[in-house]
């Protein structure tokens, strides 16, 4: 068991004026208690949940504040999150899942969050998006 936590869920929770921010607050507390697992995210996440801080907000200090948090470099903060690196042999069979797929119209980085779920055995995603419906099991 375990779970992936997709990009929107860090951006209502780190953005207090997205209209998601209460329900990715209550998906946080639920994967911090350990409902669901171990906890992981992907750098292609952390990647997207940083430049939409620093490019959509223009706001660069919340940016590099959030990534110490989830990359667990803030010391006051007990890391409770995984960050898979992913890596060429990832990519190349998120191109495999882009053909199989090709009718959900996915991001690659979504195209490799299931790569990695697979590969982690992981049970659940946390996200917004509807991409994984019928693939996997949603919390939202």
């Amino acid at each position: 068991m375990g779970i992936l936590i997709d990009t929107g869920i860090w951006i209502g929770y780190f953005n207090k004026d997205d209209v998601k921010a209460s329900r990715s607050n209550e998906i946080v507390e639920e994967i911090q208690s350990g409902k669901y697992g171990a906890a992981w995210t992907t750098s292609f996440i952390v990647d997207e949940v940083y430049t939409f801080l620093e490019r959509s907000l223009k706001n660069n200090e919340l940016a590099i504040d959030v990534l110490e948090i989830i990359m667990g470099q803030k010391a006051n903060l007990k890391p409770f999150v995984l960050v898979y690196e992913i890596i060429r042999a990832d990519c190349l069979s998120g191109l495999k899942l882009a053909k199989k797929y090709s009718d959900k119209r996915m991001s690659f980085t979504d195209l490799t969050s299931l790569v990695v779920i697979k590969k982690l055995g992981l049970s659940f995603i946390a996200t917004y998006d509807g991409h994984f419906n019928g693939l996997i099991a949603k919390i939202e």
